[in-house]
């Protein structure tokens, strides 16, 4: 059975798949008009790879992770 969607479920629905394109709470919470993260938190359920791959690069571009080719040549 279908129910019928009303305002709040189809910006739930929006808010959810928004998410996925603004991976930052704070520039999602700008454009779907949130006033706090408090109330933004319920649709923002990030997907934990892609942030922890996006950690390991950071880290690797700021020196703290070594490739074991980069440390064999030093």
């Amino acid at each position: 059975m279908v129910k019928r969607a009303g305002l709040h479920d189809l910006r739930h629905e929006a808010t959810s798949r928004l998410a996925h394109l603004f991976p930052n709470p704070l520039d999602l919470c700008r454009v779907t008009g949130h006033r706090d993260l408090k109330s933004l938190n319920r649709y923002y359920q990030p997907v934990l790879t892609p942030l922890a791959e996006n950690a390991e690069e950071r880290a690797r571009v700021l020196g703290f992770i070594y490739d074991s080719d980069e440390s064999a040549a030093k």
